[in-house]
């Protein structure tokens, strides 16, 4: 069975990195978590490297108007839909229960 991931289909060429969409959460040492977004600014990926609340500057993404969250799980590669937001200040996001690490990938 073939499973279509939203991870999978994003432009990793077009990505950068971008330690300014975190608005607060960044973390340090092993605990650091990192970001990127694409040069044409409709996606945004933060990798959590671990159990934690990250703060995201929704307005990095400018694409669109509404950008849509989903968790990405890097252990099994399960994607959990979180919802629907607009672009514009700051949104706090919590890793799910119980993963070891994540992905966070806001797109338009």
């Amino acid at each position: 069975m073939e499973r279509h991931s939203q991870f999978a289909s994003l432009p990793w060429w077009k990505l950068t990195p971008d330690p300014s969409i975190l608005a607060g959460g960044a973390g340090s040492g092993k605990a650091l978590n990192a970001a990127m977004r694409t040069t044409d600014s409709d996606s945004v990926i933060a990798y959590l490297s671990g159990p934690t609340r990250v703060s995201i500057h929704m307005d990095r993404i400018t694409a669109g108007t509404r950008v849509t969250a989903r968790w990405f799980n890097p252990i099994c590669g399960d994607e959990t839909l979180i919802g629907s937001y607009p672009n514009s200040g700051a949104r706090s996001f919590s890793t799910p229960d119980g993963w070891e690490d994540a992905v966070l990938l806001l797109t338009v």
